[in-house]
């Protein structure tokens, strides 16, 4: 969360200044507010948070793909039309 809004704000200091209307900055402004009012402690365990399941997301997608059966041998034909030409 913290990343994203650091990110916007540079991005909306980068931009023109009419680029961005008044009503998305004074959102920006409120939640840049809630953030400095967050225990500090709240801040880093959702950042955490955030990077553990970032890594499970990341780690799980090698198992998923691990535990698929072997296209090439499985392929079957998609309709009664096509002719498969799989050779063992």
């Amino acid at each position: 969360m913290l990343l994203i809004l650091v990110t916007v704000y540079l991005l909306q200091r980068l931009a023109r200044s009419g680029f961005v209307s008044h009503r998305v900055r004074r959102q920006w402004r409120v939640a840049w507010a809630h953030v400095r009012r967050a225990p500090r402690w709240a801040l880093g365990a959702g950042a955490l948070l955030t990077v553990v399941s970032l890594a499970a997301r990341a780690l799980i997608l090698p198992a998923l793909a691990w535990g698929l059966p072997d296209v090439r041998r499985s392929r079957r034909c998609s309709s009664a039309r096509s002719r498969c030409s799989m050779r063992p």
